[in-house]
C-alpha cells in the first residue's frame, strides 16, 4: 500500500477561506485513499479549533471535523507507534540541547518523516506559503 502521510499544514491550508492553488491541485490530483493523517495531526488540528473564539467558524470547522474529516479518513489515521516515539524523544532531547525543543505533535510527524526518509521510503516536498507534504510510500513501515 502506498501513500502520502500530510503535514497538518497542508490540511490547515485547505479550510483556509483562499487556500494557496498548489496545493488544492496537488491534493485533488490524488487518489484520496493514499492521503494519510497522523493522530498527531488530529490533536493539532481539535487544538487549533479549541483556541478560536466561540464563533460561526468555530462551530463550521468542528461540524466538518467531526462529520468529514474523521469519517473520511477513519482507516488511514495512522498512529504513534513506540518507535516513532522512542525517535520524538531523541530528536526533542537532541532540540533542547541545541535550545529549539520541538512541541509534542510537531516532534511527532517529525519523527514520523524521519522514519521514512531514514527507511528509504519517503521525502518532504514544499508546496509553498510555509506548507510541506511528507510523503511516504507505505503505511506498514510505521509498524
Amino acid at each position: 500500500m502506498t501513500g502520502f502521510l500530510l503535514d497538518t499544514n497542508v490540511v490547515s491550508e485547505l479550510i483556509r477561506t483562499r487556500p494557496e492553488a498548489r496545493v488544492k491541485s496537488w491534493i485533488y490530483a490524488r487518489d484520496e485513499e493514499a492521503l494519510y493523517l497522523s493522530v498527531g495531526s488530529i490533536g493539532e488540528l481539535r487544538r487549533g479549533f479549541a483556541m478560536l473564539p466561540p464563533s460561526q467558524r468555530r462551530t463550521q470547522l468542528e461540524r466538518w471535523f467531526e462529520s468529514d474529516m474523521l469519517p473520511r479518513f477513519q482507516s488511514r489515521i495512522l498512529p504513534v507507534t513506540h518507535s516513532i516515539a522512542d525517535r520524538w524523544g531523541v530528536l526533542d532531547g537532541q532540540s533542547q540541547l541545541n535550545g529549539m525543543p520541538l512541541g509534542t505533535a510537531d516532534g511527532m510527524l517529525a519523527a514520523q518523516r524521519q522514519r521514512f526518509r531514514a527507511a528509504g521510503r519517503g521525502s518532504v516536498r514544499s508546496l509553498g506559503r510555509g506548507v510541506t507534504l511528507a510523503i511516504t510510500s507505505s503505511q506498514p513501515a510505521l509498524r
